[in-house]
C-alpha cells in the first residue's frame, strides 16, 4: 500500500505526469485532508480541477486516524498522511517536506519524494528522467542541488 501527501500529487499534476503514480503503484491512498489541500483556492487551477474529480486509482480515506501530538507541528495533510500510513502499515509514504519526512522516518515509515517517483518511473521506462526533471524544475519545486545532480548523473549513465 502506498500513501501520498499533497506535494507529490501537486507537482506531478503540474507537470502532466500524475499517471506515473498509477503506473508504478496501481493505487494511491490519501487522507481526506490531502484532497482538501488539492482543492484549496490557492492551489494552481489544474491541481484544483484534478482534485475536484480524481481518478479511480486515488483511494480517499474519509475517516483519518487520530493525529499524534508528535505530528502537530506539521501541516494538516502531512500529519494526516503520516497517521494514515502508520495506521495501515503502508509500504511507502510519498512526501517531499523535510520536516514531514523526518517525522515519518521517526515513525518507522519508508518515505520517498517526487524526485524518487521520477527516478522510479524512468528506471521502469515510464518516462525520461531528464525531461520529467526539466518540467519539475519549472515549477516552484525545490530540492538539494547535490541530490538533483546525483540523479541526473545516474540517468546519464542509463542512456
Amino acid at each position: 500500500m502506498v500513501v501520498c501527501n499533497t506535494s507529490p500529487l501537486n507537482y506531478l499534476i503540474q507537470i502532466g505526469a500524475v499517471e506515473l503514480l498509477s503506473a508504478l503503484y496501481r493505487e494511491i491512498h490519501v487522507p481526506q485532508a490531502v484532497v482538501e489541500e488539492l482543492r484549496d483556492p490557492a492551489a494552481p487551477s489544474g491541481v484544483r480541477s484534478w482534485g475536484a474529480s480524481p481518478p479511480a486509482w486515488l483511494v480517499i480515506h474519509a475517516e483519518a486516524p487520530a493525529i499524534s501530538s508528535q505530528l502537530e507541528h506539521l501541516h494538516r495533510g502531512e500529519a494526516a498522511a503520516i497517521s494514515l500510513a502508520t495506521a495501515t502499515r503502508a509500504d511507502l509514504l510519498l512526501m517531499d517536506d523535510l520536516d514531514g519526512r523526518m517525522a515519518a522516518a521517526n515513525a518507522g515509515l519508508v518515505v520517498m519524494g517526487t524526485l524518487g517517483v521520477l527516478d522510479a518511473a524512468a528506471m521502469n521506462d515510464f518516462g525520461d528522467f531528464h525531461t520529467l526533471l526539466d518540467s519539475l524544475l519549472k515549477t516552484n519545486f525545490r530540492a538539494p542541488r547535490r541530490l538533483i545532480e546525483a540523479l541526473k548523473e545516474r540517468h546519464r549513465r542509463k542512456r
